[in-house]
Formats: structure tokens, sequence, C-alpha cells
């Protein structure tokens, strides 16, 4: 029991579910977890069309996203023409039909393995000379991923994370690796500081009000200043644009491999790959989805031609 409501386990509502079945039964999602616990509904058996996710972060009112999607036809059509291979052509429709339905179909064939989240096999090839940075190094497990994919050989790892909550624990995550330099700041446009909000989780964001917590942030052409850079990757919850607009000097220059969220927003899923074309026209432009019944985890691919 908690505050007088009776708390089941997953054994009691299979069971409950199936004695219900003839009389109807909702069963409410209300997690950020909701892809993990609706599959593992849909492995017991249970319908999926007794199920309904109810989840903040989709609730996007005014204007609907059907409403934002028909104004920004034309510029969804640039996008849609940016990507290179039919493959990222099918993700971008399928997941716009899905933000405007909520109908889990869409996702079904254009969801690739989680494991390959910003790595992907299909368009990436590492070498033991990269120069990798992590915008949203959390505690450390992209940087993990990375060491396993790279073993542990790589000529620099530069780790970005503003939450003083979680930094700690990426300081100590990365003690086993060797050229590892972390930095305890947000990655902006400029050097300044800002409100955020600090849960102590990946979802540790900057926000438009006012919050007991500020962190600093500054540009990474600022911060890496002349440093060699192969390998961008960005997860920085809705603070993506900023930031590849303070990397424009390394993009120009370096031409790094850019992997960078795009889901936080629709204008970020509509825009963002415009603007990383646009930093660098060498760029070849992909787009893939790794989170199933979810709109989360859609990373978008800058790919230097020489690469």
């Amino acid at each position: 029991m908690f505050h007088g409501i009776s708390i089941s386990g997953i054994d009691e509502l299979d069971i409950c579910y199936k004695e219900n079945m003839s009389r109807g039964i909702l069963i409410v999602i209300a997690s950020g977890a909701a892809h993990i616990i609706k599959k593992q509904l849909i492995d017991m058996d249970i319908s999926e069309e007794d199920i309904t996710e109810f989840t903040f972060g989709n609730m996007q009112i005014n204007p609907t996203p059907y409403e934002f999607i028909v104004k920004r036809i034309h510029d969804i059509n640039i996008t849609y023409r940016l990507f290179c291979d039919e493959k990222s052509r099918r993700v971008f429709e399928g997941l716009l039909k899905y933000r405007i339905s909520r109908n889990t179909k869409y996702l079904a064939d254009i969801t690739d393995d989680e494991n390959e989240q910003y790595f992907d096999k299909e368009i990436i090839h590492l070498s033991d000379k990269e120069c990798f940075v992590d915008c949203g190094a959390f505690i450390g497990d992209t940087m993990c991923e990375y060491a396993k994919r790279t073993e542990g050989e790589w000529m620099a790892y530069y780790g970005f994370e503003a939450d003083n909550n979680v930094f700690s624990q990426l300081s100590l995550n990365a003690e086993e690796f060797r050229n590892v330099e972390l930095y305890n700041i947000g990655c902006w446009d400029s050097h300044t500081r800002l409100s955020f909000d600090s849960i102590g989780s990946g979802s540790s964001r900057i926000v438009n009000i006012e919050t007991k917590d500020g962190i600093e942030v500054d540009s990474l052409d600022h911060i890496l200043g002349n440093k060699k850079v192969t390998f961008i990757k960005m997860d920085i919850e809705g603070a993506e644009r900023k930031a590849l607009m303070g990397a424009e000097t390394i993009i120009k220059k370096e031409k790094p491999i850019l992997a960078i969220s795009t889901y936080h927003s629709l204008e970020d899923f509509i825009y963002l790959p415009q603007m990383m074309a646009q930093l660098n026209e060498e760029y070849k432009i992909y787009l893939r989805h790794y989170r199933f019944l979810s709109d989360s985890e859609t990373v978008c691919y800058a790919i230097p031609k020489r690469k």
C-alpha cells in the first residue's frame, strides 16, 4: 500500500487482465520508459489496443503536431530531399506520421537496434585515430560503448556534462580510460550562465524559467580551440541547435562525423538536418531511429564525403 492505494505486481496485473478481458480493460502507462513497459505487456499477450501511453513529453497541444507540420510542408520537403538514402527518407516519413497519429504501426519497420545508436555500423566506420566529442556525456554510457567498439583505442575523448549531480559519476567511470578530458559545462553558442533543471538524470536541461540551479555554458569552438576533432555526438535535451552554432568553426575546418539527436522537438526534427547540411556542404545526411513504440532516440548523421 502507498498512501492508501494498493500496489500490485506484474503477475497480479496479468491475472487481472485475463479475468476482465470480456468486460474491457485499459492499461495506462505513465512513465518515461513507456516503450519498455509496453513491449513487456505485449509479450505477456496483452492486446496493444488495450494499452495507452501518457507521457508529458508527447503532449504538444498548441499547435498540435498536425497543425505544425501542415504549415511547414515546404520546409519538410527540403529536409526530405536532403537525405542521401531511401531508408532515411522512410524513417523521416514514418516519424512524421507517428507524431501526427500516435499510431505505433508507423514505427514498426523503421526502428533499428538501440545498441547501434550514435555508432550505426551501416553508416559509420570507426578508427583508432578518433577524437570524439561527447556532448551530453551523462555518466559515461556513450563513452563505454565507444570504448567497446574501439577497444579503448582513441586519440582523444572530450566529455561534456552540465549536471553536477552526475558529473562526479562520469569522472569515476572515466578513470579506466586514457586520453580523456571532462568538462562540467554545457554546450552552447557563447560563454554565459543559464538556468538549468538539474534532476540528476539524462533529462536534465537548460530552461527559460528562473531556477535555483544555474550552469556555465560555452561553445565548442572556444573550449576546444585548435584541437583535432573527428566525431561530435550531441544529445543535450533541445540545446543541439545552439551547440552546433557554437561548433561552426570546428565543423567547417575539421569536417567531423556528426551524430545529433533530433527528437526533442518537431522544430529540431525538421530543421536540424538542414542546419547540419548548411554547416558543411561536403556532408552526406542520414536519419535513423532507435526506440520502438516511441518517437525518442532519433539521430541525424552527417558524414563527410571523404570518410
